[in-house]
């Protein structure tokens, strides 16, 4: 009776740790999906406070949201004219590389660079550190930003596609929560 006891609780026991594990992976994608919408609707401008609305706002976060903010207004120029567009991977890409300005090629620069350290500061905050920002963790983190970076996008802005083809975004695929503010 002992044993079997013994071994009723042992089977419990690897069935809770095994449901604590799963349930983490839940947490940590649900809380990258929300951090994913909440930056987004900052660096649009849909927000009035960048950080305060932010689930995950450790320090590196909170100075790359205000980063990105504060140069939003001239990206949103080079979005709006097509210079430059969003991608299926999370960044900002130029449309004609060959003839862009070098200024608006440093911009984008910076803006990457400060899309990279997002990624992995969001990556660390949900329990998913350094180990995995190249591991199985980035490529959701990147597709949940890539998700909301392009889908709260207005209509008339370009995006790359998974198969590497430019599409400008439609009217009826902007929707009603795709409008950043003016700023």
């Amino acid at each position: 009776m002992t044993r079997r006891l013994a071994a009723v609780v042992a089977m419990a026991a690897a069935l809770l740790l095994a449901a604590c594990g799963s349930a983490s992976v839940h947490t940590a994608a649900a809380g990258t999906v929300v951090q994913a919408r909440e930056v987004v609707r900052a660096v649009y401008g849909q927000a009035a406070d960048p950080v305060a609305g932010l689930p995950y706002r450790a320090p590196d976060i909170a100075r790359v949201v205000a980063r990105m903010t504060a140069r939003f207004a001239e990206l949103r120029a080079a979005l709006e004219s097509g210079a430059a567009g969003l991608t299926s991977e999370a960044y900002v890409a130029l449309r004609d590389p060959a003839s862009s300005a070098p200024a608006l090629r440093a911009l984008v620069r910076r803006e990457n660079l400060d899309r990279s350290i997002l990624y992995g500061a969001s990556a660390s905050e949900v329990g998913h550190g350094i180990n995995d920002w190249f591991g199985d963790w980035m490529p959701f983190e990147r597709e949940s930003f890539a998700r909301e970076w392009i889908g709260q996008a207005p209509a008339g802005w370009w995006y790359r596609d998974e198969r590497g083809n430019w599409v400008r975004k439609s009217a009826e695929a902007a929707g009603p929560r795709a409008a950043p503010a003016q700023r």
